[in-house]
């Protein structure tokens, strides 16, 4: 049954994306890669890992941002992705995480 929906929602947004012909043809050359998740097991797919780079960033800064409290404005959240692009410089420099973490001291304000 999820395969059936997802044939009939690609085909669905091929109809409604049909004057985009590079974009349909792409997809078409594509298709049966597209669903072949839906092929496995039920069971087996949250064993399913992606090698998508987006995804893999997304994930990391969503756990690293767990680690600060709540928004409080726009220089706070820079100065939490600035923290995390840093920790991230140091580990590719380094090769994996260093003993010490960095992060931001909210006591001191800075």
């Amino acid at each position: 049954e999820d395969l059936r929906e997802a044939r009939e929602r690609f085909e669905a947004f091929l109809r409604q994306w049909r004057e985009e012909s590079e974009v349909v043809r792409a997809l078409r050359m594509r298709e049966g890669r597209i669903f072949e998740y839906l092929r496995l097991p039920y069971w087996w797919r949250h064993r399913v890992r992606t090698t998508n780079l987006g995804e893999n960033f997304f994930r990391h800064l969503r756990t690293f941002l767990g680690r600060f409290p709540g928004f409080k404005d726009e220089g706070h959240l820079e100065c939490a992705f600035a923290t995390y692009l840093l920790s991230q410089k140091e580990k590719m420099r380094v090769g994996r995480n260093t003993p010490y973490q960095l992060q931001w001291n909210f006591n001191t304000g800075g």
